[in-house]
């Protein structure tokens, strides 16, 4: 076992590690803080959902317009946050379409479909996460059938996407 100590101790011994970003030996420390504190499990997967878990790429028509993004939540989860200016002003009115990707997989494909429907952005008051994903109704078509012709080409995509 790499290190086995008191509290004050391995704080010690992990800021030392993590002030020269020695990866190597924090990677042989963390399971010792896992063990004496496993209730950070939750965050620690938390993160790791993050950062390479499952993820939704979304269609949503609102109130504001057609809103495309991704989420490791559910659509309902990710628009239930009211901690922004404006956000009671949101309203969904329909969910168009939602697929599951790998982290990476649903970046990459949001990137790409945000590059395909730039000329049928628009603006927005919102003030919350997203306010540049909105598009024009009058689009849909468009929209919907960019989403359903790209897709597949992300569903293999595997890799780490830093966190939110």
């Amino acid at each position: 076992m790499f290190w086995e100590g008191n509290n004050i101790e391995t704080y010690k011994l992990y800021q030392s590690l993590r002030d020269k970003n020695d990866y190597a030996g924090l990677a042989k420390l963390i399971p010792s803080i896992i063990r004496e504190y496993p209730d950070m499990v939750r965050y620690i997967v938390n993160r790791i959902d993050s950062c390479f878990g499952r993820h939704i790429v979304y269609v949503v028509d609102t109130n504001k317009g057609i809103k495309i993004g991704y989420t490791k939540n559910d659509v309902e989860r990710r628009f239930g946050e009211t901690r922004y200016e404006n956000s009671n002003d949101f309203q969904i009115n329909e969910i168009l379409r939602t697929e599951e990707f790998q982290a990476k997989g649903a970046v990459e494909f949001e990137s790409k479909l945000k590059e395909v429907l730039k000329p049928y952005g628009v603006q927005s008051d919102m003030v919350m996460p997203g306010k540049s994903e909105l598009y024009s109704k009058e689009h849909l078509e468009t929209i919907l059938s960019e989403y359903d012709n790209l897709k597949d080409m992300y569903k293999e995509t595997i890799g780490l996407k830093s966190p939110n």
